[in-house]
């Protein structure tokens, strides 16, 4: 995920990853420190309206302190840290825990769990919880493991399952909302998508026989599916198909075949996508996010020696040189303007708004206007 500072959270199965642009960051798991990362193997990651960051590991559920730059650990009231599966933000701001064996939990601010009684009294415990989706009704929906799907009206306190749209073998993996507040459930094989008047749920696109992971978005607000050894797939609900992700295969030709556990379009609109076992994939939005200028191609440069480069507070590029002075240019290269141009110019900076302190070689500090 992507907090609201920018840094990009990738979980593994072994350590956190914090990534600031430049470098990545690892955060593990230090038994002497009750701080540190609970557990090494990081299954989801998750942000909040708040933009503070979450993370449900084998072990428990913490969340991130940016100002001490350590974690905070979810506190039970029992045993029942128990395998927690999922995560969601409510409409008033709560974050929910969905346990496998133990129904839903709600964390209070001073991190301890308490369990949601209105909402566990209706949920089936003798099944396992995989995951859960609160949608813009207020409804919330809850998948097992044993291929049921259970909708709970929140406001009316009244609960009904839905068994008979999945087949054997072919359960509910994920539920999601499209811009238009749409609701689809996502099978093993089919997309289906929710009949508000008749609350039924109709197939709006197949898949071949290939078991899938989860829903992602991007930030148009589509629909994408993760597969497992199909790579990205992409939702065309007007054709009633779907159809693996176009764009990405140049880039990396192997996502056809990739097991796809992972995906993040980030606020820059580049894509994040989690392989299993085949690393994570970075793909640029852009077909060149890098440009290279030679010396000899750009206008006032003698083609010798590039000393340093500098930017003021407008955004201009300045090119120092050996006996070639300062140039600025703009991003495609061109020359704006052209000073001292016989010395030699090892560096400049911005002293205040258009003026300029000029370090050169053997004739001393210059001020420049």
């Amino acid at each position: 995920c992507q907090d609201r500072q920018g840094y990009i959270w990738i979980g593994t199965e072994y350590g956190l990853n914090k990534f600031d642009g430049v470098y990545f960051r690892q955060y593990y798991n230090d038994e002497s420190d009750e701080r540190s990362l609970i557990d090494n193997i990081v299954r989801r990651v998750f942000t909040d309206r708040d933009g503070v960051v979450w993370f449900i590991s084998n072990r428990g559920v913490q969340r991130y302190n940016r100002t001490s730059d350590d974690f905070e650990t979810v506190m039970f009231s029992s045993s029942r840290t128990a395998n927690i599966n999922d995560i969601l933000q409510t409409r008033d701001g709560h974050i929910w825990l969905l346990s496998a064996e133990h129904g839903v939990f709600e964390v209070d601010s001073d991190l301890a769990a308490h369990p949601v009684v209105a909402v566990n009294k209706l949920i089936d415990k003798d099944s396992k919880a995989d995951n859960m989706f609160l949608d813009s009704k207020g409804r919330l929906w809850i998948a097992y493991h044993d291929t049921s799907l259970q909708l709970i009206d929140l406001k009316k306190g009244k609960s009904s399952y839905y068994e008979e749209l999945l087949q054997p073998d072919n359960r509910a993996v994920d539920i999601a909302e499209d811009t238009k507040y749409q609701l689809y459930i996502l099978t093993y094989t089919a997309v289906l998508r929710l009949d508000e008047p008749s609350m039924n749920f109709e197939p709006v696109a197949t898949f071949p026989r290939n078991a899938v992971h989860r829903f992602y978005h991007d930030n148009k607000g589509q629909l994408l599916i993760g597969t497992s050894g199909s790579g990205l797939w992409q939702t065309d609900f007007a054709r009633h198909e779907v159809r693996p992700i176009s764009g990405i295969e140049t880039k990396a030709p192997y996502l056809n075949t990739c097991k796809v556990h992972a995906f993040l379009q980030d606020r820059d609109g580049n894509q994040w996508i989690g392989c299993f076992q085949r690393g994570l994939l970075f793909a640029s939005n852009k077909q060149a996010p890098f440009h290279f200028l030679a010396l000899e191609q750009m206008e006032h440069s003698n083609g010798r020696v590039l000393r340093s480069i500098s930017s003021d507070s407008q955004g201009h590029c300045f090119v120092c040189q050996e006996d070639g002075g300062v140039t600025s240019v703009d991003h495609t290269g061109k020359a704006l303007g052209h000073w001292m141009k016989n010395r030699t110019v090892m560096t400049m900076t911005e002293e205040q708004a258009g003026t300029f302190l000029v370090g050169t070689y053997r004739n001393g500090l210059f001020r420049l206007d």
